[in-house]
Formats: structure tokens, C-alpha cells, sequence
């Protein structure tokens, strides 16, 4: 820790100016983008247990079925309005400051396109416009990533499972930590009933957000005008997560930009993920640029 203290800080001891993070790039419409800051995570497995062994289902009248006690436990987790019932989980949501909200609205935000891209004719719950914005940069959420028991191979075999697992991940906005989450979801499982429930912490991240106003920003936005000649979208949180907390909080206080080289059809963690040898090359240029606009 001391290290990374000293490494983070300028040889008078003042904390550095600010970090370029690695990841970001263009919209849906070819616009580059500046993010100053990342959602956290909160990443469990949910374990439940039965019986000692996987039985034959015809014993099912009798015996208990993990798969079913963990989908009930998972029931109580968020309801079909998408709202997250866990008690006091909104408790540490914030609201956007003006300068915050001014950022937001800003957003281009593309409804008819994403919703042909993923093959849906709506939104969660029908939101859409601001209020669909708000959502996706500022609010939490908590989906089940995965789901495993019995037999899932080709054909049938008649079991009853002794295990179920289920992988879940919250992302977490500026307050609420991964630490509270932890916290509250024992509680909730417990209050519901579900204390056989096991919770296995796998990871997570605080949220990070930088200052928008700060010099480094500013610095940014005129690398961007200086490289692709255009006014860069401004995003509040990235979607995504990932450790930017360690520098914008933890140890030094330091502003971070998310200003990377991918594209809308980048498709980060899916077969063929991909980028653009021009994309490669400008982000090198804006790179540059960046540190030519800090200088002055």
C-alpha cells in the first residue's frame, strides 16, 4: 500500500492530476465518448442444498428439491416491475447533483436502435426516454447470471437435485457498496426465511465518479476536438464496472476519463470482440493530444 501511495503521488507529495482509464470508445452513432466514472459490482453465487444426493423424481412428493428452494429465494430478490425488494437497498442511492442530471440529459440516447439490435420491442417495464437513461447510468440492478442443477443434458433423466446454484451480480451506484450489499442480502435472506441459503462472495468494485468539472475532464473534451473533431459525448457512469475506485477514492483522490477505441459493435465479453486498426491508431493520437491539452 505504501508503494502504490508513493507511486501515486507527484515528487512534492501532491496527488497526481488525473488517470486515462482503458476502456470507452463510440456510441451508436459513431460518437466519441468520455466517461468519468464506472458502476461497482457485487458478484455471489447463491448455493442451496437438499437432499445428500440427486434422487429419482419420483420422490419428489416427499423429499425436498434444492432447485426449487433456490428459485423461491431468488423470488424475493426482485419482483416483475424490476424494483429490487431487498429491505433498505434504495436507502443508498443518491440522487444526481444539477451538475450531474445537466451531464445526463445531455446523453444521446438511441431507443429505436438498440431495441432492433437486441430483438426487443421494448424496455424493462416500458421505460424509456430520460427515464430510461436515468436507469441505466444511474440506478442499481441485480440479474442472475446463471442458473445450475439437475441434469441438463441432451434428452431427459428424472432427478430430483440435491444442489442449485445460481450466479448473481448487483451493479452498484456512487454509496452503495459491495460490502452494504452483502450485508443486506444476508439479512433479507434470513427475514425471508432462506438462512440455508449459502452466499460465496466471488468480487466486486465500488463505484467511481469523477468530478465532470475537473481540469483533467476539460483536458479530455479538447484532446477529443483535437483528434476526431468533434464535441465528445459525456457519459456519468459507465454501465460496466471495474476498479477505478482505487484511484478516484481509496488511495489518491484522482480524477479518472474512460476515453478507449471501441466500437458499437465491439461486443465485449462475446465471440468475436473486436476493434479497428483505425480505431487502434486514433486512440494512440488521442493519447498524445491528451497529454500535449495537460501540458498547456
Amino acid at each position: 500500500m505504501e508503494k502504490h501511495q508513493t507511486w501515486l503521488h507527484k515528487p512534492d507529495g501532491r496527488p497526481l492530476d488525473g488517470c486515462l482509464w482503458e476502456f470507452g470508445g463510440f456510441d451508436e452513432k459513431n460518437r466519441f465518448t468520455l466517461t468519468m466514472g464506472v458502476k461497482g459490482i457485487c458478484y455471489v453465487e447463491l448455493h442451496a442444498k437438499g437432499v445428500s444426493h440427486d434422487l429419482h423424481s419420483s420422490l419428489a412428493a416427499i423429499a425436498p428439491n434444492a432447485a426449487w428452494r433456490l428459485t423461491w429465494a431468488l423470488n424475493t430478490i426482485k419482483d416483475e416491475h424490476e424494483k429490487i425488494t431487498i429491505e433498505g437497498y434504495y436507502d443508498h442511492v443518491r440522487a444526481l447533483t444539477p451538475a450531474e442530471e445537466d451531464v445526463l440529459r445531455s446523453v444521446p440516447f438511441e431507443e429505436a436502435e438498440l431495441k432492433t439490435k437486441w430483438g426487443i420491442s421494448e424496455f424493462v417495464t416500458g421505460v424509456t426516454s430520460f427515464d430510461a437513461v436515468k436507469r441505466l447510468y444511474f440506478q442499481p440492478t441485480a440479474t442472475i447470471c446463471g442458473l445450475t442443477s439437475g441434469w441438463q443434458g441432451t434428452g431427459t433423466k428424472t432427478v430430483l437435485p440435491a444442489t442449485a446454484l445460481a450466479k448473481v451480480d448487483f451493479r452498484l451506484v456512487p454509496n452503495l457498496t459491495p460490502e452494504i450489499v452483502i450485508d443486506l442480502l444476508r439479512k433479507h435472506l434470513d427475514q425471508h426465511g432462506f438462512s440455508d441459503i449459502e452466499i460465496k462472495l466471488l468480487g466486486g468494485y465500488r463505484s467511481a465518479l469523477s468530478d465532470v468539472n475537473s481540469p483533467f475532464v476539460k483536458a479530455a473534451e479538447r484532446a477529443a476536438k483535437t483528434t476526431y473533431h468533434q464535441d465528445p459525448v459525456k457519459v456519468l457512469l459507465s454501465p460496466g464496472s471495474g476498479p477505478m475506485y482505487t484511484l478516484t477514492d481509496f488511495i489518491g483522490g484522482v480524477p479518472a476519463v474512460c476515453a478507449g477505441i471501441a466500437h458499437a459493435d465491439t461486443r465485449i465479453h462475446s465471440p468475436n470482440e473486436n476493434s479497428s486498426l483505425q480505431n487502434y491508431y486514433d486512440g494512440m493520437r488521442y493519447i498524445g493530444a491528451l497529454i500535449d491539452e495537460f501540458a498547456r
